[in-house]
């Protein structure tokens, strides 16, 4: 986030989407001292895992705002 790059997780499964979205919310409290505001953008995407398509919840992280 910080040098600009897009951020993004892609989890299969609760216990998946549940630790993504703490990792996510950490980092958010790791960046407020720097100013830096980030949001979440989830979406239901298809992967294939072994030969076989599975619904998957691809979380994108998008810097919101500079709060200096």
């Amino acid at each position: 986030i910080r040098s600009g790059k897009q951020v993004a997780t892609i989890s299969v499964g609760a216990d998946s989407i549940r630790q993504a979205v703490r990792a996510i919310a950490l980092s958010r409290e790791f960046l407020r001292p720097d100013g830096i505001a980030v949001t979440m953008q989830p979406a239901n995407v298809e992967v294939d895992m072994e030969g076989k398509t599975r619904v998957a919840v691809q979380i994108n992280v998008v810097w919101a705002s500079t709060e200096k």
